[in-house]
């Protein structure tokens, strides 16, 4: 007994093997570009007269740019439609942004206080009734130290 496959069943087969192989080939290609950016940002950012947090801020973001842009190219590839993956990438950022909206308030104000430095680490300021140091600007809150060396952390 002979077993006969129609042709078309090659060919899918072949068009199914093709797109996976384009969509490794896509994700190993933004996994080194992902880490190019990094190195290439660090070094960038290094030369600039940035505080070590947002340093750290544009290289996460920029890094995970990339990877997110890998991923739909490479859900494009396999033949999802980009409508599609558009649409899905367009929700998940609304429900972030919902879901996090103190958090991306707190770290608005952080890049603010960064960018244009209404203080700096080691000045000496009244805020909320507490006069204090500022020991460190982190990405969500900012850390004071007062002078009975009682450390109070702001958002």
């Amino acid at each position: 007994m002979e077993i006969t496959l129609p042709d078309n069943f090659l060919m899918t087969v072949l068009g199914i093997a093709l797109r996976v192989g384009v969509a490794f080939l896509v994700v190993i290609a933004g996994r080194w570009l992902a880490h190019r950016t990094r190195t290439w940002l660090t070094g960038v950012l290094k030369r600039a007269s940035l505080t070590p947090s947002m340093e750290s801020l544009f290289e996460t973001v920029a890094y995970y740019g990339v990877w997110i842009l890998t991923i739909m190219v490479a859900l494009i590839a396999l033949g999802v439609p980009v409508t599609t993956v558009v649409a899905v990438v367009g929700i998940v950022v609304v429900v972030l942004g919902v879901a996090l909206q103190q958090s991306l308030r707190d770290l608005a104000a952080a890049v603010n206080f960064l960018l244009f430095k209404p203080f700096v680490v080691g000045d000496l300021i009244e805020t909320k009734g507490i006069t204090a140091t500022v020991e460190e600007i982190q990405l969500f809150t900012t850390v004071l130290v007062r002078w009975d060396n009682r450390v109070v952390i702001l958002p």
